[in-house]
């Protein structure tokens, strides 16, 4: 049963925040029906990854190492340091994201714009990588008693 269930945690991590470039998952969005002005990523109504290159850059990144620690299995140390590392990426990803969301929008307080439930992807993808990670630490707990009864 080793390394089944961290797989799976982290191969959700990865879906979570990979699904952020799928043009339907918006960040944010704003109702353009109210006369307001809209700072220039709101434009369209629509904040996602298309507007900010740091964000698509983390998030491909977060992405990029779920995956990679998927076929780290035999190094388990490692694959924790690099779930660890994509939790923090992940962790960036929101809170960039809430940053320029609300540092460059006056029109919230007048419901003109609103956070979309995109923003869940980058929160989802910390709780599977710390499930991982657990199930991981778990694992090398196994194998070092395993080792002490030899």
């Amino acid at each position: 049963m080793i390394q089944r269930i961290q797989s799976i945690f982290l191969l959700l991590a990865s879906l979570f925040v990979l699904s952020l470039f799928m043009p339907s998952v918006a960040l944010a969005t704003a109702d353009m029906s109210k006369s307001a002005i809209l700072p220039a990523f709101l434009q369209d109504g629509i904040f996602n990854l298309k507007d900010s290159d740091l964000l698509l850059f983390l998030v491909l990144g977060a992405g990029v190492l779920a995956l990679i620690s998927i076929f780290l299995f035999k190094n388990r140390k490692t694959q924790m340091k690099i779930v660890a590392l994509m939790m923090i990426v992940s962790l960036a990803v929101a809170v960039i994201a809430f940053w320029l969301f609300y540092h460059n929008t006056e029109n919230i307080k007048e419901g003109v714009a609103h956070l979309d439930y995109g923003m869940a992807g980058p929160f989802l993808s910390i709780i599977f990588g710390s499930l991982a990670n657990r199930a991981i630490r778990k694992d090398e707990k196994l194998v070092k008693s395993m080792d002490r009864l030899r």
